[in-house]
C-alpha cells in the first residue's frame, strides 16, 4: 500500500492543529501586546507547541511533496505544468507558501523569545503569527479555489 494517501490525510488534518494553535498564539500576543501583560511560561509553551506542530507539518508536507503524482507530473514538463493552475500551485506555489509561512512562524518565535520587554516579545509573536495565519489561509487548497486536497497533490 502506498505511504502516499495515509500521509495525505495526516497532512489534511493536522492543519487544522496549526490553525488553532495560530489563533491561540494570535490571541495571546493581541492580548498580552495591546493589555500590556506580563509574556508568561503559557505563552512560551504555546508558541514552542505551534513550533514543533508547524515543523512537523514541514516534514510531512516535504514527504508528500516527493511522492505526490501530481508534482511528479508537473516536474517532468515545468514549462507545461506553469500553464496549468492546478499543477502550477501544487508545484510551486503551496510549497513556497508554506515555506514563507514556516518561516514567519518560526521568526514570530525567536524573536518574541530573544526580546526582554514583555510587550515586544507579545507584539513580535502576534505580528509574524498573524502574517503566517494570512498566507497558510490563503495557500490552503479550499474547496472554492478549485482544488481539494484528496485530489490535489
Amino acid at each position: 500500500m502506498s505511504a502516499y494517501i495515509p500521509l495525505l490525510h495526516l497532512h489534511s488534518t493536522l492543519r487544522y492543529a496549526v490553525l488553532i494553535l495560530l489563533v491561540i498564539a494570535i490571541i495571546r500576543g493581541l492580548i498580552g501586546w495591546l493589555g500590556r501583560k506580563p509574556f508568561t511560561k503559557a505563552d512560551d509553551k504555546i508558541g514552542l507547541i505551534l513550533l514543533a506542530v508547524t515543523h512537523t507539518q514541514l516534514l510531512l508536507g516535504l514527504g508528500l511533496y516527493f511522492i505526490s503524482p501530481t508534482v511528479e507530473v508537473a516536474l517532468a514538463n515545468m514549462g507545461e505544468a506553469m500553464k496549468d493552475p492546478n499543477l502550477r500551485f501544487w508545484a510551486v506555489e503551496h510549497l513556497v507558501g508554506m515555506l514563507i509561512a514556516i518561516v514567519c512562524i518560526t521568526l514570530g518565535r525567536i524573536l518574541s523569545k530573544r526580546a526582554t520587554d514583555p510587550l515586544f516579545k507579545h507584539r513580535k509573536a502576534a505580528v509574524w503569527y498573524s502574517v503566517a495565519f494570512g498566507i497558510i489561509i490563503y495557500m490552503i487548497p479550499w474547496a472554492e479555489r478549485g482544488f481539494f486536497a484528496a485530489s490535489g497533490q
